[in-house]
């Protein structure tokens, strides 16, 4: 992710790059799919955190005369791009500080469904959801979620009997 793709203005963050580990090792214009190229809604928290983070990496680099030509919002100490495994190492050790035993850690993939499983179960339509996930379509979510979409059919059963209990009356 680079500092262009952070709004703070509109609050909002776009998804349009990707890290290439592979080939150019740079950050290229391109996602894996067109439909991951998404804008995701930046909330308040964490405006405050990239806030205080952008301005740190500027007096970082200004003290230091160096100047990202990535723009990268987030880079090692070595001023690199961290690595997938690097992102999942660092996520686990957080995990560990504040005392999340080993066979309940998440990786940050995990934190994505996490993500989709909360909003599903508070409600959030499921196109929305697949918007913000990047899915191609609602079908790719369907599936993924199909165990709590079951669990709301259920409650969805119960609303439509009492509404028509109502007419009924």
């Amino acid at each position: 992710m680079t500092w262009d793709n952070v709004d703070f203005e509109k609050k909002e963050i776009y998804v349009k790059n990707i890290y290439d580990y592979q080939d150019t090792k740079k950050i290229v214009p391109r996602t894996k799919t067109p439909s991951s190229v998404r804008t995701i809604p930046l909330l308040p928290e964490l405006s405050i955190i990239l806030k205080q983070l952008k301005k740190e990496q500027a007096e970082w680099q200004l003290k230091n005369k160096y100047r990202d030509p990535e723009n990268a919002v987030f880079k090692s100490s070595e001023c690199k791009i961290p690595t997938d495994t690097g992102c999942i190492k660092t996520l686990m050790l957080i995990q560990d500080e504040i005392n999340i035993p080993r066979k309940q850690q998440i990786a940050t993939h995990g934190l994505r469904h996490t993500l989709a499983s909360y909003l599903l179960a508070k409600g959030v339509q499921i196109k929305y959801v697949s918007e913000l996930l990047g899915h191609k379509n609602t079908a790719i979510t369907m599936r993924a979620y199909e165990h709590l979409l079951k669990e709301q059919n259920i409650e969805q059963q119960g609303k439509t009997l009492n509404a028509l209990n109502e007419l009924s009356k």
